[in-house]
């Protein structure tokens, strides 16, 4: 009666140590860094903080696919007129990373696609202007344990027009956001599992 839990036992444990030693497929990452976006006649676009995170799984050691989530509050500043228009831009982006580690160890470089959210902070008003994303990312991992990394990546994403249309008192306005490029450079700490 004793050996059937025993066996039971043994088999669990010998489970474990195999799942022990597979690879640790999935990675899991906060980021934070500075966002630009692409300078426009009379408009100055100061670079400004970017916070957000991202997850992905590698597949055959060289690729990996993933969500990234980042979130930057934008001020443009007109020249001409001196007003300031605010925006809180939140990217969605889905990636694909070619993974170097056979011949770079820790480099990756990949296209990522998505949709950037740019919302406009209008008192009373909710606009929100959605645009397809397109960009490219490139970046280094340095090993800080077999779990843990720190890196540096670079982003560049082409972001297409938006418009919304807002009813009040009705009277109809629209809304425009130009297309535009957005440049990000982060750091990241990353976690595999």
């Amino acid at each position: 009666m004793l050996k059937r839990p025993l066996f039971l036992l043994v088999l669990f444990a010998f489970a474990g140590a195999a799942r022990a030693e597979e690879p640790l497929r999935w990675r899991a990452a906060i980021l934070a860094g500075r966002a630009s976006e692409k300078p426009a006649a009379g408009v100055d676009n100061p670079g400004v903080k970017i916070a957000g995170a991202e997850i992905g799984r590698a597949f055959m050691n060289f690729l990996e696919f993933g969500y990234s989530f980042s979130y930057a509050g934008i001020v443009q500043k007109q020249e001409l007129t001196a007003s300031r228009t605010g925006y809180d831009v939140t990217f969605h982006l889905l990636f694909a990373d070619f993974l170097a580690d056979t011949t770079a160890r820790g480099f990756y470089a990949g296209p990522e696609l998505g949709i950037v959210n740019r919302s406009l902070r209008k008192v009373g008003q909710n606009v929100s202007l959605n645009a397809l994303a397109l960009g490219a990312r490139a970046g280094y991992n340095y090993p800080l344990s077999a779990r843990f990394s720190l890196g540096l990546q670079g982003q560049y994403l082409i972001v297409g027009d938006a418009k919304d249309t807002v009813t009040e008192n009705n009277v109809n306005t629209t809304f425009r956001a130009r297309n535009t490029g957005y440049a990000k450079g982060l750091l990241l700490l990353s976690c595999k599992f």
